[in-house]
């Protein structure tokens, strides 16, 4: 039996089906996902940090030159989001209205004693929710308790606003998405009170990673860019891989990079989005 060490440092059985998970999850098929777990597997050996695991994954993925290893770098990708430009809450907002919401990112609401500042609002079916985004450049970094403790005061101020007519429109719940796992406290605190919690991995359906991929959109950062090609990009007021599927002479006057690095990062993200 062999154990890996994971990011928290604690000791963990190497277990294979998690790797057929991620490989499923890039969008590989079946067959593909058990033969690249297998090559894996026969490479671990006990001690092995879970990120060297992750690592021969993507290179086996990288190989198949399908998008695919791109895909499995989401979690990563994610928490490169850039947080002076506030790009995990517009990606979140992106990734809500692809499923049929209609959004609007950060927006001032009333509550009965204070002003808030929701991170996205979105609305569907009749319902309105006030989301309220956590992100972690770590993305092995738990969230705690403190979170939905300090967003569920949010959303009683704000309803007991409404109660009152000092805020205008309602709220029917607290939605809560990080990029990261909930620690146990923190889900149960939120199931108490009614909180919707999406975070990596939890809840088995409907959680981050199945709302992205389900999709398909992803960030440019799932890409393997060099930090100066990332600001550059960003800079310019890209977020996701679509977003580059423009014509390559604005794309290149935009961002001033090469004519040839501006067709190889097209090339790239057709592949992914393909």
């Amino acid at each position: 039996m062999v154990f890996v060490i994971k990011a928290n440092g604690e000791k963990a059985r190497f277990e294979k089906k998690k790797i057929i998970g991620t490989c499923l999850r890039a969008g590989v098929s079946k067959q593909q996902a058990e033969q690249i777990a297998s090559q894996v597997e026969a490479k671990a050996r006990n001690g092995m940090r879970t990120r060297d695991v992750l690592r021969l994954v993507l290179q086996k993925l990288d190989a198949l030159q399908t998008g695919h290893g791109e895909k499995g770098r989401l979690r990563g990708a994610i928490s490169d989001l850039n947080p002076e430009l506030h790009e995990f809450e517009k990606y979140i907002s992106h990734v809500f209205k692809a499923h049929g919401y209609k959004t609007r990112w950060n927006q001032i609401v009333q509550g009965e004693i204070i002003e808030h500042q929701a991170d996205v609002i979105v609305e569907k079916d009749g319902k309105r929710f006030l989301i309220e985004c956590k992100h972690h450049r770590n993305p092995h970094r738990m969230t705690g308790l403190d979170v939905p403790l300090t967003y569920w005061a949010i959303l009683d101020d704000i309803q007991k606003g409404f109660k009152k007519g000092i805020t205008k429109k309602r709220f029917d719940n607290m939605w809560i998405v990080t990029n990261t796992k909930f620690s146990m406290h923190a889900i149960k605190y939120a199931k108490g009170k009614g909180l919707i919690l999406t975070g990596w991995g939890q809840p088995r359906e409907n959680n981050l990673p199945d709302l992205v991929h389900k999709i398909g959109l992803y960030p440019i950062t799932v890409l393997d860019l060099s930090p100066a090609e990332l600001a550059k990009i960003s800079n310019a007021g890209f977020l996701l891989l679509n977003e580059l599927l423009i014509d390559e002479n604005e794309l290149r006057q935009r961002t001033k990079l090469s004519s040839k690095r501006i067709s190889d990062i097209v090339n790239k993200a057709k592949r992914v989005l393909s």
